[in-house]
């Protein structure tokens, strides 16, 4: 196999968010993305697959939420048309329609959304960093100091995230949101750290991993369940056992999530999948992986980095560095 060369990013398409339609199973939905070189940057699509045909749609900001609401009405985000111009302070939520091709919107945020799942109903879950923690002091500098602007104070000490610390006081919550009250509400502290996140709506409940923390971050993750019926957040696993967990999953009656202690190599530790009782908060190992998750071996050895985790019914799909042997079957 030949090297890749930069310019052969042009000639790639990257596909993402691949969405199966409940109520029609000859349709599907993808965005797909390539690279504009000169630009630096990522062009994206929305594609659609009736049979055996895949057509595209509609342009895309970045890749969002793509979900089904019925049979022919496509729920999405960060659409680029001659209508609806992507905000970088706000996020639209939008209805597509596969019939006409109309875009409405439904509902809107006052922030940038990181990361978006539907939870049924009219309900979403939303991850956004929102700048709730910022102090109220500010550095004593003279009168028309042209410097000024350009200077942050920092309130809490930067961590291994490659540079976020430095944003200050800055967190990924979680957020509840309905589009027919046009409100939303916090599931998550001002001083906690949203990271991965799962829904089921079927079960009307959202799983989700993060650290709460004021001043630097303790690096010690913790596995939670949010049940949007009774509003409430039930701790599955305390903060302070696992060094990462990522990957949270609904798997059957289960719940399955990827984790490491860290203790030989810190956070760049490969992760093993844990499979986790909610009724009785009890967990055991389902897989030891020899290697990392995903394939992102980068300068700074961030291991684990762009995985992909998937349930299908009763099995679990991943991706995994090459040359690693699994047995069949989980």
């Amino acid at each position: 196999m030949k090297p890749i060369q930069p310019m052969d990013l042009n000639s790639y398409w990257f596909l993402s968010k691949l969405t199966m339609n409940p109520y029609r199973e000859e349709v599907i939905a993808c965005v797909r993305s390539q690279m504009e070189l000169q630009e630096n940057r990522y062009c994206h699509e929305l594609m659609i697959k009736k049979g055996k045909a895949w057509e595209t749609r509609l342009k895309l900001k970045k890749p969002g939420l793509v979900c089904f609401l019925d049979a022919d009405t496509l729920l999405l985000t960060n659409a680029e048309t001659s209508l609806f111009q992507s905000d970088p302070k706000k996020t639209q939520f939008l209805t597509y329609s596969l019939k006409t091709g109309d875009l409405t919107e439904i509902f809107s945020l006052p922030f940038p959304v990181s990361s978006a799942h539907y939870l049924g109903g009219t309900q979403l879950i939303v991850k956004a960093e929102v700048d709730e923690n910022v102090g109220e002091d500010e550095a004593n500098f003279p009168t028309g100091n042209t410097y000024k602007e350009n200077v942050m104070v920092l309130e809490e000490l930067p961590w291994c995230a490659n540079g976020r610390g430095f944003i200050s006081r800055h967190r990924n919550r979680l957020f509840v949101a309905d589009w027919t009250t046009q409100q939303y509400q916090p599931i998550t502290s001002s001083d906690f750290q949203c990271g991965g996140v799962a829904v089921c709506p079927d079960r009307h409940q959202v799983l989700f991993t993060g650290m709460t923390y004021k001043d630097k971050a303790s690096q010690k993750e913790g596995l939670f369940l949010y049940d949007a019926v009774r509003q409430e957040v039930t701790t599955l696993i305390e903060e302070g056992v696992f060094r990462r967990i990522k990957e949270p999953c609904f798997l059957n009656d289960s719940l399955v999530f990827a984790a490491t202690k860290g203790e030989r190599y810190g956070k760049n530790e490969a992760l093993d999948f844990y499979l986790l009782n909610p009724m009785t908060k009890q967990y055991r190992i389902l897989k030891a992986l020899d290697h990392p998750l995903g394939s992102s071996v980068v300068s700074d050895c961030r291991l684990n980095s762009g995985s992909a985790v998937k349930v299908v019914q009763d099995q679990l799909y991943f991706t995994m560095m090459d040359d690693a042997v699994i047995s069949s079957g989980l």
